[in-house]
């Protein structure tokens, strides 16, 4: 008994800790992140002979070093992603009804910014290929790995101090089950398939409606866990494309829950122009989200370059998206008086 009580009271104590001090070390781990950017991230290797000699370089380059390149965007969109979540960090540890939000949209910018180090080394190398004389080949250095295991863990800190406890209602684990349900049988209705994976379909759009409903983390526990781990399994494929296929793949639709309040509030009873443009903002950019999810998948495990992954995820993640989001705005009206009759709690 007095090991039981030990227990729940070391529980206790975890739960208050990271609740209170979560947010704050996960924006430390993300100062953290920010600082190893400047350390070596790249290695290009030049290869040339003299006579018959063959003669290898290596050269390290920084941030700086690859915004001077013409690396800017990605490593901009990097730095950007980090800071902002860092800054949400913040906020949510000093306003409490913004906590929980706050905390998914940090962990998903820092999971985003894993995935772009990814995009930003192809983009190098596609420009270290046409600028360097002699360039062989170009290598992630240990900057790039130290940043994404600080990022790593700023997300798993920054889940932790949100208190989810009251979202896993019966009601709530009923419904998500029975649209996960919906998104499963979805999946095997194909428009057309990919030749070397991904097809065209409607699976998204139960995982959206989660979102709306139940806000950004049952679209990410639902859409990126739950069912992310499910399809994966099923699609066979291998676990290993388990975090940029299915995880960030499927759990983009959290962005969804973050405009829930605009689209199916308490006054939504119908069809109204306001909701409609935040279901067409907010598809999208959940779209976009799961295109970078496909997009690193393709670069890492294919080893495609950036335009003929971006081309090859675009052809469905695109248009699976854009029909979601028709059918989704087409069915916004008994959607909201739907909720308004049954709303989530």
């Amino acid at each position: 008994m007095e090991n039981s009580q030990e227990k729940v009271s070391f529980s206790e104590k975890a739960k208050a800790f990271f609740g209170k001090w979560g947010g704050l070390i996960a924006c430390a781990l993300a100062i953290i992140a920010i600082a190893f950017l400047f350390a070596p991230n790249v290695v290009v290797e030049t290869k040339y002979y003299i006579g018959e000699e063959k003669v290898k370089e290596y050269f390290a380059y920084t941030i700086i070093d690859l915004v001077k390149g013409g690396q800017a965007w990605a490593y901009f969109g990097i730095l950007g992603m980090v800071v902002i979540g860092a800054i949400s960090n913040v906020i949510g540890s000093f306003v409490e009804k913004a906590k929980k939000n706050l905390a998914v949209a940090s962990t998903l910018l820092y999971v985003l910014a894993i995935m772009m180090i990814f995009i930003g080394r192809e983009v190098s190398m596609n420009v270290f290929y046409s600028t360097i004389e002699h360039f062989n080949d170009l290598s992630v250095e240990w900057g790039s790995a130290a940043f994404i295991v600080s990022s790593a863990l700023a997300a798993f800190m920054s889940l932790s101090s949100a208190d989810f406890s009251g979202s896993a209602t019966t009601q709530a684990i009923a419904e998500d089950g029975v649209l996960i349900a919906a998104a499963f049988v979805l999946n095997f209705v194909k428009l057309f398939a990919m030749p070397t994976g991904g097809s065209v379909n409607f699976q998204m759009l139960p995982l959206m409606i989660i979102a709306l409903r139940r806000g950004p983390l049952h679209g990410l526990v639902s859409g990126g866990l739950v069912y992310g781990l499910l399809t994966c399994i099923t699609d066979g494929y291998g676990l290993y494309t388990f975090p940029f296929d299915y995880l960030v793949g499927f759990g983009s639709v959290a962005v969804m829950g973050f405009f829930s309040g605009l689209i199916l509030n308490k006054d939504a009873n119908g069809y109204n122009l306001k909701g409609e443009l935040f279901i067409l903002v907010g598809g999208v950019l959940a779209t976009l989200v799961r295109l970078v999810g496909g997009m690193a998948s393709s670069m890492v495990f294919y080893e495609t370059g950036f335009f003929d992954s971006f081309i090859y995820n675009i052809g469905y993640v695109g248009i699976s998206g854009l029909l979601a989001i028709a059918v989704l705005m087409a069915l916004y009206g008994p959607l909201a008086r739907t909720n308004k009759t049954f709303p989530a709690k």
